[in-house]
């Protein structure tokens, strides 16, 4: 599988001194060889503490193909920098995935998992906050029914993943 996303600085800095700077003004990078284009940026998230610098290629990949690489990259960075990404296009551009993901995740048989891979399941669902309740729809124009509606969605999620949490320890 060909990377698509970077988590790791050191391994950044050496990739984007390899690449040309699109403009003076923005993160992006083209990769002359390749003709592909890459954007540097960070995601805050409160299991890591300071903002971490992530580089992902455009076009950007689609919620499933995030899904994809944070549950098949063998990097972990870039297990790491796919499940940032879906909670960051969750909450700056509407784009669901909770649904997508808690399917995949509960199609899988944990008892028969190495360690490694329940290691690696904990950090998708810790890191899209996939075991948080709050309601992370629009509220605004909606009637009462319509916000109770979307808050049992994330309320029923979250529940689901506390409860496969539990099961990978």
């Amino acid at each position: 599988m060909t990377r698509k996303l970077y988590g790791d600085p050191v391994l950044i800095e050496e990739i984007i001194s390899q690449l040309t700077p699109s403009d003076k003004f923005s993160d992006v990078y083209i990769d002359i060889r390749s003709n592909q284009s890459w954007f540097k940026y960070e995601v805050r998230s409160m299991y890591i503490g300071d903002p971490l610098t992530n580089l992902a290629c455009f076009p950007e990949p689609t919620t499933s193909e995030l899904i994809n690489i944070a549950f098949l990259s063998e990097y972990h960075d870039e297990v790491v920098a796919a499940s940032l990404r879906l909670l960051d296009n969750e909450l700056y551009m509407g784009k669901e995935f909770r649904e997508e993901l808690f399917g995949r995740l509960s199609g899988l048989s944990i008892r028969n998992l190495a360690t490694a891979e329940k290691d690696r399941l904990r950090k998708i669902i810790l890191l899209t906050e996939l075991s948080h309740g709050e309601n992370r729809r629009e509220v605004m124009g909606k009637d009462l029914s319509e916000v109770k509606t979307d808050a049992g969605f994330f309320m029923r999620i979250a529940h689901q993943a506390d409860k496969l949490l539990e099961s990978l320890d």
